[in-house]
Parts: structure tokens; C-alpha cells; sequence
């Protein structure tokens, strides 16, 4: 997968690890890992993935940043 980040970076590997406010992207290739917050990602670049695995990681990330957001709000008040 391909992951353009808002800064118009690209990573490129597989989804080793999610979290409630981040994933893990490695690339095997490069041996490199990257922790990438939700609210980094512009576009996620899937070609190998069905239309409903690439639904469900877009609403993993629209959740992860809703609860991000929600998480703040709390703490904050």
C-alpha cells in the first residue's frame, strides 16, 4: 500500500500496527518503519485491496481522528 502523507510524502509497505491515534507503516523493502498519525494521512493508495477493506481503513482513520479529537475535548475540560 501507499500512504501520501499531507506534507505530500509517500510511504509505501503494510499496516504492521494500529492504534486508537496512529498506525504503524513498514516497508520490508527499505527495512524502514513509521509511525504515522491519522491526522497525517491525505490518501491511502490500496490497488491490491477490495473496495471493502479499503472502506473499513478509511473508517478506522475517520475514527481514530474523531476519538483523537473527542480525547482532547475531554482532557481538556
Amino acid at each position: 500500500m501507499e500512504v501520501v502523507l499531507k506534507d505530500s510524502s509517500k510511504l509505501k509497505g503494510y499496516i504492521a500496527k494500529i492504534a486508537d491515534d496512529y498506525f504503524v507503516i513498514a516497508d520490508p523493502r527499505s527495512g524502514t518503519i513509521k509511525r504515522v498519525a491519522y491526522s497525517q494521512v491525505q490518501q491511502i493508495k490500496t490497488p491490491k485491496l477490495s473496495p471493502r477493506v479499503k472502506r473499513a481503513l478509511i473508517y478506522s482513520i475517520l475514527f481514530g481522528v474523531g476519538g483523537a479529537i473527542i480525547a482532547d475535548i475531554c482532557s481538556t475540560n
